[in-house]
């Protein structure tokens, strides 16, 4: 063999290893990584902590413009 023979050896070995290494990667992290789409329940919602408004109820009333006019 000569010396260009084993240049292009050498070339072909070191872009096959390298190539199959990125693809080995790729297919590992795709069936070990969970699905996007999935959703994760952290716990249920409770109501234990709700706070009463501050405002008072008059605020939160729907007024009657028509009403209001007369």
């Amino acid at each position: 063999m000569t010396h260009t023979d084993w240049i292009w050896i050498i070339v072909t070995i070191s872009f096959s290893s390298t190539f199959g290494v990125f693809v080995a990667i790729k297919k590992i992290k795709q069936y070990t990584r969970p699905p996007v789409n999935t959703l994760v329940r952290s716990g249920d919602i409770e109501l234990v902590d709700y706070i009463e408004p501050t405002h008072p109820p008059q605020v939160y009333t729907n007024l009657d413009l028509l009403e209001s006019q007369n």
